[in-house]
């Protein structure tokens, strides 16, 4: 009897969506930062301000990882899409590439539309 019983399709379309929500992790830590930055310092910060706390060096460290998790992400991405081609999983493979495009999309639009000055400080 085989309990965790996992056969290759599976294992790609879970790569496939994790792979895919790299961006969207991203997203997540980057408001979460904002949300730090803004309650810690109880005002927007300029880019000349500087926070040394131990849970901004964690939230510096997540923003790496997830930056890294999705640039290294997608090649993953591309070869379990090409192989879930190869199986016939069209819809699936859809739904990850919208997925994945539509979060870029959206922390584009989130960093580029950005009323406060949070996103200049972010990138200094």
């Amino acid at each position: 009897m085989k309990v965790f019983a996992v056969g290759r399709r599976d294992v790609m379309r879970h790569l496939s969506l994790i792979a895919a929500l790299g961006p969207s992790v991203f997203l997540c830590v980057f408001i979460a930062t904002g949300a730090y930055v803004r309650l810690h310092l109880g005002y927007w910060p300029m880019s000349s301000d500087s926070i040394n706390t131990p849970l901004m060096k964690v939230l510096n460290t997540a923003v790496f990882s997830a930056v890294s998790w999705s640039i290294y992400a997608f090649p993953v991405w591309l070869v379990t899409s090409a192989w879930l081609l190869l199986q016939r999983r069209f819809r699936l493979v859809a739904n990850r590439a919208a997925l994945y495009a539509g979060v870029i999309a959206l922390t584009i639009v989130v960093m580029r539309f950005d009323p406060t000055p949070f996103t200049e400080f972010f990138f200094d």
